[in-house]
């Protein structure tokens, strides 16, 4: 399978885009941190020039009490501005873990709006995860650090100019060497950073596993069978394996990291003792004062420090550059996909007269084609029978048809425009669907037949589908009848059914929802082949004037179709109505006949439906 690159975003277009999210969000956290960064250097100053003013005042025998008043008032600015800093950037950050909070539930809706492809796909998968690590690591997420990090570059600048301007009264040579061994360190801390970024993928793979296991074991709908076949030891060795591989790559990225510290450090004690020594020098020759000196010596200190801070910055910043890149790529899958989106879609109809499948191939991730060069026409008030054995495509011909697969080749036509010439939301009005993996929601059963709330629920119709779809005996059989609560997640007093009564559920959804196209994925897997058939019967009436598909594999329960595709391998090696195929005496044949056999084990008076039965 190949695997797919995230995509990378320039550094200032990165920054350009967490400026903008934050100023969606709260603009008053820009301001709070600008006035942070800003009083930090005010702070760095004072302290600065505040001792060569002390030592002056001492040169020059200013007396003690106006010493004391000088110290004194020096000591209320500092003690001052330190706590409007600490105040300002305390509620600067609580800005940012409540905008952090939002994002990573914008994140979670968009996982459940972007196109299912991609979330579905591996490729997807893998992104998402990406995204989410980005947004969810507490006080170092990509929210929490991109503007911070910025700010504090553009202050570390300017201070590092201003000591710059300050030492080169003493020697020109001190600042340049400062900044030359700093790039150095920036160089080390770089290396680090694009070093975790390319060997990223690595461990997404196992964090999207490790999650997986973690969460289903503590999944009650899992507790039967980790009981029931002792797999408690298998499953913890799974995790534990998990665990093990990903410390493999955590120890790999903190080597790097620790390389890194230790020659920041290095480069740091390099640099700042070749300026000290420098100083001691100019001192024990005369060539500056005390008072100078002390001045100096605090320069060289906080001109270290803003160097050291631009270089933590901006190691910082590329780490929060990458991880902006990681949030965008799966939150702008949505606008690549609607990239060129029309204006003005064509009307759709209140009858679907046709769908074509046009040499339509699909393959997940760019790897071997799933559905091969498919040709098929469905015409208004055609029941199709998909046919075939697992793999051969049926399930992903349906996600392709709904559109939840757009096709890697060829396209999909309905009444003869392509899809791409529909609105997508009002195509998704036009299916309604059974799937053999549906699911159920802790609500009530009106509000997952309607899949709507309460007040948006007409209860009639829940009623009314109810019946159709032959689950009036199980409602009523509760005390709150439609208003009962479906699972026991939220209320211990929640419905439970068995595997036919959902799939009969699913139906009445299906129904409530009333789409033009019906589509059923295996609806009766569940069911005995008495209840089986007695359901189709029953689907044959609901169906009538609509397009219906049915996918089984059992092929007496597609037998009344009015044309049935044998898929294989992605393709349809077979086409016709039931008799037609039978006389092909090709593999529908042989299948069917296989399971003629079945059918006579289970029940010797159980004949598979006939044309003639509808």
């Amino acid at each position: 399978m190949k695997k797919e690159m995230i995509k990378q975003y320039g550094l200032i277009d990165n920054i350009k885009y967490a400026i903008k999210m934050l100023m969606q969000k709260d603009k008053m956290v820009v301001f709070l941190l600008v006035i942070t960064v800003f009083i930090e250097m005010l702070i760095s100053l004072v302290s600065v020039y505040f001792p060569k003013f002390v030592v002056e005042q001492i040169e020059i025998n200013v007396g003690s009490v106006r010493l004391s008043i000088s110290i004194l008032l020096a000591a209320i600015v500092i003690g001052s501005l330190y706590f409007v800093s600490k105040f300002i950037n305390t509620k600067a950050n609580w800005h940012l873990i409540t905008i952090q909070a939002e994002y990573i539930w914008d994140l979670y809706m968009h996982s459940i709006t972007c196109p299912y492809m991609d979330v579905a796909s591996a490729s997807g998968q893998n992104k998402y995860q990406r995204a989410k690590d980005s947004v969810s690591q507490g006080d170092t997420g990509c929210i929490r650090t991109m503007i911070p990090a910025v700010l504090n570059i553009s202050i570390g600048i300017l201070g590092t100019i201003v000591y710059t301007l300050i030492l080169l009264s003493l020697n020109w040579w001190i600042p340049l060497v400062l900044i030359l061994l700093s790039l150095l360190s920036i160089s080390v801390s770089s290396y680090c950073r694009n070093y975790e970024q390319k060997k990223k993928d690595n461990w997404v793979e196992i964090d999207k596993k490790l999650n997986y296991f973690i969460n289903k074991c503590a999944d009650p709908s899992w507790g039967k069978e980790i009981r029931l076949f002792s797999m408690k030891k298998w499953l913890l060795g799974i995790i534990a394996n998990c665990l093990k591989d990903r410390g493999y790559w955590y120890n790999k990225v903190e080597t790097k990291k620790t390389f890194a510290l230790v020659c920041n450090s290095t480069i740091i004690f390099i640099r700042d003792g070749i300026s000290y020594i420098y100083l001691i020098l100019c001192v024990a020759q005369g060539k500056i004062g005390i008072s100078d000196f002390v001045l100096y010596f605090n320069t060289i200190a906080n001109f270290s420090y803003w160097i050291t801070k631009i270089v933590d910055q901006i190691s910082i910043l590329g780490t929060a550059s990458n991880l902006v890149s990681d949030f965008r790529s799966f939150m702008e899958l949505d606008s690549e996909e609607n990239k060129g989106k029309k204006q003005n879609y064509r009307e759709l109809g209140n009858a679907i007269e046709n769908i074509e499948f046009k040499d339509v191939s699909f393959s997940y991730d760019n790897d071997k084609n799933i559905i091969e060069h498919l040709n098929l026409v469905i015409n208004k008030g055609e029941k199709l029978g998909l046919v075939g054995v697992n793999g051969a495509g049926k399930t992903t011909f349906v996600n392709l048809l709904c559109g939840l697969y757009k096709p890697t080749e060829g396209e999909i036509l309905i009444n003869g425009f392509p899809k791409s010439d529909y609105d997508p939301n009002e195509l998704r009005k036009v299916f309604s669907t059974v799937f053999q993996d549906s699911n159920v929601f802790p609500f009530t059963v009106a509000e997952n037949i309607s899949m709507s709330e309460e007040n948006n629920t007409d209860l009639d119709r829940v009623l009314s589908c109810i019946e159709i779809a032959d689950l009036t005996n199980k409602i009523k059989g509760t005390s709150d009848g439609v208003n009962s609560q479906v699972l026991k997640v939220t209320d211990n007093n929640g419905l439970i059914m068995s595997g036919g009564e959902m799939q009969k559920l699913y139906l009445a959804r299906a129904l409530y929802k009333n789409g033009r196209v019906m589509i059923l994925d295996e609806p009766t897997a569940a069911l005995d082949p008495i209840a089986e058939r007695n359901q189709y019967l029953q689907y044959e009436t609901i169906c009538k004037n609509k397009i219906a598909i049915y996918i089984s594999h059992r092929l007496a329960s597609t037998s009344f179709c009015d044309k049935i595709a044998f898929l294989e391998n992605g393709r349809i090696i077979e086409y016709g109505s039931h008799n037609e195929l039978i006389k092909l005496n090709g593999k529908y044949y042989s299948m069917f006949e296989i399971q003629r056999e079945y059918y006579k084990e289970e029940n010797d008076n159980l004949e598979p439906i006939k044309m003639t039965d509808l």
